[in-house]
């Protein structure tokens, strides 16, 4: 599924309930259900930490034919893993407290990001040609400072409150559909990736990550939060405001419950 052009965004009919989508295209409408609201995605962001150590995977051991026999021949090297090494769940905030489950997700990764990963990634996600030409400038910028010995962590916000829609753009099936996120729309989803920060921070100053020198890499860029104190909530909040990229885990457009729940698209045996 691909999200829309700025363009087409500008272009779509800003249609609230599906019967009147329906109507809009010559769609006959069996039954009208809330489809395609209340749509969640989990964002993430990048938080890049340089190392005084060299056993970091790169590209350069990746292409590495030793390392490649070495997971053919042994099941053993970089290749034996997944790339994920590890996985944190945490509590945050009042509410994931309260619930008794976790709000802040973190991703570890034991590669620094690679100039071609992060330009693949730019090219497939922003077709905005506007924004595309900002985003090189900065990325050049990224580029420069990424440590080919560092480490990622990448928090999630589990729970974002922010409600987005799909909407059909025309009767035709193979017409992509009109997919508004409405990213960090809430104001508690940009607070809560302030908190995740925190998580990262927390471990990246215990004593384990500091016997490898884990520091930091800043990302104050000129024209990105360059106006905000380096660390603080505010520039935080602004960072994921502007770099924060999707995890692509779309869902909750078509709730299942029961016939007395009016967002209920489905029963529980899928009816």
């Amino acid at each position: 599924m691909a999200s829309m052009t700025a363009k087409e965004s500008n272009s779509t009919p800003n249609l609230d309930k599906p019967m009147m989508i329906g109507h809009r295209y010559y769609i006959d409408v069996k039954k009208d259900l809330p489809v395609g609201n209340n749509l969640k995605d989990h964002l993430l962001i990048f938080m890049s930490y340089k190392l005084n150590v060299s056993w970091a995977v790169n590209q350069e051991k990746l292409n590495n034919i030793e390392e490649q026999e070495n997971y053919i021949l042994n099941n053993k090297g970089i290749y034996s893993g997944t790339g994920c090494d590890a996985l944190l769940f945490a509590q945050t905030g009042k509410e994931s407290s309260d619930r008794g489950s976790p709000d802040v997700e973190v991703h570890f990764f034991s590669s620094a990001p690679e100039e071609e990963q992060l330009r693949n990634g730019l090219d497939q996600n922003i077709k905005d040609e506007v924004l595309l030409y900002k985003l090189e400038i900065l990325l050049d910028k990224m580029v420069a400072d990424a440590s080919s010995t560092g480490i990622r962590f990448l928090p999630v916000y589990l729970h974002p409150k922010s409600q987005g829609t799909i909407r059909l753009k025309s009767k035709d099936p193979f017409d992509y559909p009109a997919l508004d996120p409405n990213y960090l729309a809430h104001q508690d989803d940009v607070d809560g990736f302030v908190r995740a920060v925190r998580v990262v921070q927390d471990i990246a100053s215990s004593t384990a990550m500091q016997k490898i020198g884990a520091t930091l890499i800043p990302r104050v860029y000129e024209g990105f939060c360059d106006d905000m104190e380096f660390d603080s909530d505010d520039y935080w909040r602004c960072y994921t405001k502007n770099l924060a990229s999707s995890a692509f885990h779309y869902s909750c457009t078509c709730r299942m419950g029961s016939a007395n729940d009016p967002t209920a698209v489905v029963d529980p045996q899928l009816r």
